[in-house]
């Protein structure tokens, strides 16, 4: 769902395995990985495979039947280089909020429909699958320093509500972000993680060289995640154990 529907199978396969060897048997197997498996595949495909994760990217398939026909209708073979991220990053270009919000554009197969993503959140929140707190943290970070970027006048940084919309942000918060293995499990800890993420993706989009970020500020968030788990059971412990005094 990270990857463009115009892929070769061969590279997704080759993303596959190299996500299942190098990000999940090497810790230990399953349960045991430090990083999310299928972000570290497509991590490396976007740097061994870059033209077909960042520059030939489908036409959104139009009408009827839409994408259900997508691979037999001639218009699917066009390859367009405007996604909406890459449209803003190089021409400053807008992207029609009704067509982010429907999935009518250009991009990774599970990105696309935000309105999807937002009914997959709800769904997975109410049934107590995913955290909350992560999503909350993620979108709160990226809210309030995309905001003072963009109050600031800094061109390559939209207002928190379109750059949300934009790219695989929605995608990540929701479904990568929130894996139970690789995210932080304490309570404190998953903001943090969250607000981690939300802030990395912002200053990756607008001061480096790629235009999306989200991958890499998941992985960033899943380095960190041991750590701020830890610090938050010493405290707690430290905090226990004064109060034992007391």
């Amino acid at each position: 769902m990270t990857l463009p529907v115009s892929l070769p199978f061969w590279i997704s396969a080759v993303g596959i395995a190299f996500g299942i060897f190098f990000g999940k048997m090497v810790f230990g197997g399953f349960g045991k990985n430090i990083f999310n498996p299928a972000l570290v595949g497509r991590v490396f495909i976007y740097i061994n495979f870059p033209n077909p994760l960042t520059i030939a990217w489908n036409e959104a398939a139009k009408g009827l039947p839409g994408g259900f026909g997508a691979f037999t209708l001639p218009h699917i073979d066009a390859l367009s280089t405007a996604t909406p991220m890459l449209a803003f990053r190089n021409e400053g270009v807008l992207t029609n909020i009704s067509n982010l919000l429907i999935g009518n554009v250009s991009g990774a197969i599970g990105e696309t429909s935000k309105i999807l993503i937002i009914l997959a959140a709800i769904y997975l929140i109410y049934k107590k699958v995913a955290s909350w707190q992560i999503m909350a943290g993620s979108v709160l970070g990226f809210s309030v320093l995309s905001g003072i970027f963009n109050l600031m006048g800094v061109e390559t940084i939209p207002n928190p509500i379109y750059g949300m919309l934009l790219g695989g942000f929605l995608l990540g918060t929701v479904f990568m972000a929130t894996d139970p293995i690789s995210a932080a499990k304490t309570v404190p800890g998953k903001w943090i993680y969250g607000l981690i993420i939300g802030v990395v993706t912002v200053i990756i989009r607008g001061f480096a060289l790629f235009s999306g970020g989200m991958m890499f500020a998941i992985l960033m968030g899943n380095t960190f995640a041991p750590i701020i788990d830890y610090v938050v059971k010493q405290r707690k412990a430290k905090k226990k154990s004064k109060e034992a005094v007391v």
